[in-house]
């Protein structure tokens, strides 16, 4: 017999390619990420073996409280149901379930499982344990082997998880195992506890609890810890060297959720749980200083602990960035992306195309800045701009100003709006090093007197830090030369479990309504806001399955000022068909509602939406991935080709044309469109 062995993270090999020779060729392959096991309660067998309780050794109707049991209408679908109920003299019992799961010798595991609450008066305690045992709350062993990692309350309705929603919400958090010794088995410990949430301000969101209840009690399923993302910050395919090669595997990755083994494709500062062209753009920013490779498999909000002992502003942040000058050829569209040309370096770099609606390449040309560059924008009077994830905000013409480069601003005339302090608010990325911390400005929106941007980093004094969105007036100089006008966030209910710091993009309409939109996987949190000049906010949510407006990975957000929509796309494989994509139309007048979808046909991913403002007609670029190497050769030719759609207001399915032609130019990637032609077609 001949092949080859893989072994995959555990015990288990798998011969592979067999030949004749019966010549065995063994590989060993190290995994990011593994599971530690996974109960889903489907097994009664399973849950006999892997799950102890608090249930009584010999049967007592009365006292059991922790057992598989059938969730929603088909009764074969299994969860963990706990139930706290009174003995009898009365005194509480709390449902207590120990899980064993298998060793590990990793310093940081990932804990998950879904939960639902089905009363509110509880909280779920979560350990992490080296002990098989399910030990005594006064045992003095109880310290030494079992640790207390996270308390999970019920989170207001309609939020997943909340009682009376049916549906389950995702905890899911990391943590380091300290003095704990894994040698024999990971253990993962839950317990229901009694709350008295009478009073509070989250008693009013709850329902209340129902007839002839007699307990407070919880589902949980899908309880599954791994070892996520093991070895060294961002290198992926585990050859010790963080490079293009990793680079153009999150490029082949696109389209997926960034679970599993994709959870390590996710970015440095776009871990949103899908894989994208912000994890591009993420990636490429941490992959231009050699200082942060090996600290940036996460870059937080505010710098030192919990945001004490802040660092300055980027240095030079001011500073004067010679640009190319536009030329004079500008034709109808002008698209930024990477290059794809068989030259590992220059698939990192950046060009901006003209091309006219035809799809044919006038030229090209490079900006000085030729990494990082996010998203080209287009102001009030059609003048041009570019994002980049360094530097900030640059003008595109023969002047070399900056407009907004990254700064640090303490409020003093207006507070937070979140917990109404003052705070100090971070404007992109701070400090160029290994200690960077905050965002870069993802997106930017124009009128004549302003630049509305998102995401920027809320600081409060006293409060948690979070992100925004901001509205800023240009000075013009100083240090920064903008002052904020209005930040715009709407602040979550308490004990909110979605993950509202990933805004990623901003629109403003004809009549002043600003749109910031929230993207990330976990519990429903897609949201799109809708700010009004009144001060009121209309929320969408695009994450809930259930909703008419399911858009999971909303992506290139586009508002029309010509015909009063606003159109999004999802940064997600379309499931109906991987082969096309969906352009989605939301009528702005009145509520937000889906009005439109446009079907285009052949394109697997779209990356940016323009708009000719004369006749309506959408312009959208994107790439498609034929063939996606496992082990990409960045010394070949990109495997991703890029695509250009015109859509036509009355239409609801497109053809797309191919924009891949090496001899006329070398655009892979296409990541931001622009129309920069005023005139009619």
């Amino acid at each position: 017999m001949d092949g080859q062995s893989v072994q995959d993270g555990g015990p288990t090999y798998m011969l592979v390619d067999i030949s004749d020779d019966h010549t065995v060729h063994v590989t060993f392959r190290q995994m990011l990420s593994y599971s530690l096991g996974d109960i889903d309660f489907e097994d009664p067998d399973e849950f006999d073996r892997l799950v102890i309780t608090n249930n009584p050794d010999e049967p007592d109707e009365a006292l059991v409280v922790v057992e598989p049991v059938g969730f929603g209408l088909d009764p074969d679908n299994l969860a963990m149901g706990l139930r706290n109920r009174k003995d009898r003299d009365g005194k509480t019992i709390n449902a207590r379930a120990k899980a064993m799961f298998v060793r590990t010798g990793a310093d940081e595991i990932l804990i998950y499982f879904k939960y639902l609450f089905m009363t509110s008066s509880v909280e779920l305690v979560v350990y992490i344990s080296d002990s098989p045992l399910l030990l005594a709350p006064d045992d003095p062993l109880r310290d030494q082997h079992d640790v207390e990692v996270a308390r999970l309350v019920p989170p207001p309705f309609p939020r997943p998880g909340a009682p009376g929603t049916g549906r389950f919400g995702v905890f899911q958090k990391i943590i380091w195992t300290g003095h704990l010794n894994f040698t024999e088995n990971v253990h993962v410990e839950l317990e229901l506890v009694e709350l008295d949430n009478s009073g509070s301000f989250l008693a009013h969101y709850m329902p209340k609890e129902p007839t002839g209840s007699d307990g407070s009690s919880a589902y949980v399923d899908d309880w599954s810890p791994a070892v996520q993302c093991y070895g060294i910050c961002l290198d992926i395919n585990w050859d010790n060297f963080v490079d293009e090669a990793d680079f153009l595997t999150v490029i082949g990755e696109c389209g997926s959720t960034a679970t599993g083994e994709q959870a390590c494709m996710d970015g440095a500062f776009s871990s949103d749980g899908y894989v994208d062209s912000y994890d591009v753009a993420s990636w490429d920013w941490a992959m231009n200083s050699d200082e942060r490779l090996l600290n940036f498999c996460g870059v937080s909000l505010t710098g030192g602990v919990d945001g004490v002992n802040m660092i300055s502003a980027a240095e030079g942040s001011g500073a004067p960035v010679p640009l190319v000058e536009l030329p004079g050829n500008l034709s109808d569209l002008l698209i930024a992306g990477k290059r794809g040309p068989e030259d590992a370096p220059s698939k990192l770099k950046d060009r901006l195309y003209v091309f006219d609606s035809h799809g044919l390449c006038g030229g090209w040309f490079e900006p000085a800045l030729d990494r990082g560059n996010i998203r080209l924008l287009q102001g009030p009077d059609g003048e041009l701009y570019q994002l980049n994830s360094e530097t900030g905000l640059l003008r595109l013409d023969s002047t070399d100003e900056v407009i907004i480069p990254p700064g640090e601003i303490t409020l003093t005339d207006i507070n937070e709006p979140r917990y109404n302090k003052s705070a100090t608010v971070y404007v992109g990325i701070q400090d160029k090093g290994p200690d960077s911390f905050g965002r870069p400005i993802l997106d930017a929106a124009f009128d004549v007197n302003h630049v509305y941007v998102v995401p920027v980093v809320i600081s409060p004094d006293g409060g948690e830090s979070y992100t925004a969105a901001a509205k800023l007036k240009l000075l013009g100089e100083g240090d920064p030369p903008y002052e904020i006008v209005k930040l715009y966030d709407d602040p979550p209910l308490e004990n909110d479990n979605q993950y509202r710091d990933s805004l990623r993009e901003i629109e403003l309409d004809s009549a002043g309504n600003v749109y910031v939109l929230n993207v990330h996987y976990i519990n429903e949190s897609d949201i799109l806001w809708r700010y009004d000049p009144n001060g009121t906010i209309e929320r969408l949510d695009l994450g809930r399955p259930d909703s008419d407006s399911y858009l999971p990975a909303p992506a290139g957000m586009y508002a029309s000022k010509t015909t009063d929509m606003l159109y999004l796309t999802s940064a997600v494989y379309n499931p109906v068909d991987c082969n096309s994509t969906v352009i989605y139309g939301f009528s702005t007048e009145g509520a937000l509602t889906l009005e439109r979808s446009v079907t285009i046909n052949d394109m697997h991913h779209a990356t940016s939406i323009t708009e000719d403002p004369q006749t309506g007609t959408l312009w959208v670029v994107g790439f498609n991935m034929y063939d996606v190497p496992q082990y990409p050769n960045p010394t070949q030719a990109a495997f991703y080709h890029p695509f250009l759609a015109r859509i036509p207001y009355d239409s609801n399915s497109v053809q797309p044309t191919p924009l891949f032609d090496y001899d006329r130019h070398d655009l892979a990637l296409p990541l931001s469109i622009v129309w920069t032609r005023a005139g009619v077609e």
